[in-house]
């Protein structure tokens, strides 16, 4: 064999283990990428599996998924913007009907923060959580936590020593109606007791006592009662 077609032979190896190992890389890029887009399970994980793999093997199944999300966010979003008024006094029409003699009650709850009621669904268990507006039944709208002052100590010399407990108030209205079902007014820990004396130089810490604010635990087991009566006793 002359030196020439030897290396034809050779450039046409190499080029076929480029060509092979390309393949290779890709399939493996691929495959990790869309593994990923899958776990995370985001629109913006299935546009990057879109980007990188227009006409990968799964690129329609990605763009079918993109569809879904962005869907159902919409509708999350609508849903929220409709039962976020709930809470003012403006029933949603679209929404179920709350009948005391069901079982089971849906509920979406949202928080008073800096003036505006903030969806907060995810300190709930899921299973509470309606889905849509026309599965919800209840809205639980809770205020902002307050300090309010429980003790003013004084002392000798005209110092003063206040101890304040945060309190929430939590309003439990009828979704298609917005008519209160149930309130309750939630307490957090107690301060600690007034110090036995204050002087001139005693710092903020000792002249102002504070408890902990209301724990979202004890607002759940609250709500349990309402959302699932059987259950909640």
């Amino acid at each position: 064999m002359d030196a020439r077609r030897k290396r034809r032979l050779l450039g046409c190896l190499l080029t076929a283990i480029v060509v092979l190992s390309l393949m290779a890389w890709f399939g493996s890029t691929e495959a990790v990428s869309w593994d990923y887009a899958v776990r995370s399970d985001r629109v913006s994980s299935y546009q990057d599996y879109v980007r990188r793999f227009p006409a990968g093997p799964h690129a329609s199944e990605a763009r079918s998924r993109m569809a879904a999300l962005t869907d159902a966010d919409n509708r999350r979003r609508d849903a929220d913007s409709k039962l976020r008024e709930v809470c003012s006094g403006k029933g949603a029409q679209e929404a179920a009907m709350y009948q005391t003699s069901s079982s089971f009650h849906p509920v979406t709850v949202y928080r008073l923060d800096d003036g505006h009621f903030l969806n907060v669904d995810g300190t709930m268990p899921r299973e509470w959580r309606p889905g849509s507006v026309t599965a919800c039944e209840l809205v639980a709208c809770v205020g902002e936590q307050k300090e309010v002052l429980v003790q003013t100590c004084h002392y000798t010399g005209g110092f003063e020593s206040t101890r304040y407990q945060y309190q929430t108030s939590v309003v439990l209205r009828a979704a298609r109606t917005a008519e209160v079902v149930a309130e309750h007014t939630f307490a957090g820990s107690e301060p600690s007791e007034c110090p036995v004396s204050i002087t001139k130089g005693s710092p903020f810490n000792v002249r102002t006592r504070v408890g902990r604010e209301v724990d979202f635990s004890d607002i759940t087991a609250w709500l349990k009662g309402r959302v699932n009566p059987r259950e909640g006793g």
